[in-house]
């Protein structure tokens, strides 16, 4: 089973939808999917109860919350499922199970960031943290991409990559951006550019 974790040490930069969205794209193309939310307030589980994937009547996905626990370290009947997709929130155990090697190993980490002051003050620089340790420890365990979120004009990726570049971290940026979109949230996988988007990002990490 592969293992996305979408995470970002910054509220407000699109966790939640982001994973929400995967989360569907990967039931729409026939994977059996995991959603595992683990952010506060159960968002994530209750904007995919209701869609057709995950809501009680169907048997391919499920979908467990377990508000603000650690990263489980073990999913049990993990071969049932193809994907596993979970949704953080932006409070530090996150980071701190991310640098212990025994929980973090195979993940695939999304961290999404966004043009925004105290963003690019504070992710890069947190992320860029846990990135050092590892390059002390060793090789990373984990797969890590850092991508645009909620682009409106490409002068906001070139602010990102600059803040990145700042930390030694540029290499950990996505190819790939995710637009702006002006649809009710949480579901824009039916924007045709959005669901190119996310298909592009998750080609980039090996998922699809």
């Amino acid at each position: 089973m592969i293992k996305i974790l979408v995470n970002s040490p910054k509220g407000g930069v699109g966790k939640t939808t982001l994973a929400t969205n995967i989360a569907i794209y990967l039931a729409q193309n026939q994977y059996k999917v995991w959603a595992f939310d683990l952010a506060q307030g159960e968002q994530m589980t209750t904007a995919l109860k209701v869609t057709e994937f995950f809501n009680e009547e169907q048997k391919s996905n499920k979908i467990n919350t377990s508000e603000l626990d650690s990263i489980p370290k073990k999913f049990n009947k993990a071969s049932n499922y193809d994907v596993l997709v979970a949704d953080t929130d932006d409070y530090f155990e996150i980071i701190k199970d991310l640098a212990d090697r025994e929980i973090s190993k195979g993940w695939k980490i999304i961290v999404p960031i966004i043009d925004e002051y105290n963003g690019l003050q504070r992710i890069p620089k947190e992320i860029g943290a846990l990135c050092v340790s590892y390059m002390f420890a060793g090789k990373m365990d984990f797969d890590l991409k850092i991508v645009p979120n909620k682009i409106s004009n490409l002068a906001s990726i070139t602010k990102i990559k600059k803040k990145l570049e700042e930390q030694g971290i540029e290499g950990f940026m996505s190819e790939s951006y995710i637009t702006d979109c002006k649809s009710e949230p949480p579901y824009y996988i039916n924007e045709k550019n959005f669901y190119n988007e996310i298909r592009t990002l998750l080609k980039e990490v090996g998922v699809i």
